[in-house]
């Protein structure tokens, strides 16, 4: 079980990749 401040770090890192994403 991930801890919150993975899950943390890895809803940031989504959240910039979808950006990056959809700005192309």
């Amino acid at each position: 079980m991930p801890s919150c401040a993975e899950l943390v770090n890895f809803g940031f890192f989504f959240q910039v990749w979808f950006m990056v994403y959809i700005s192309i």
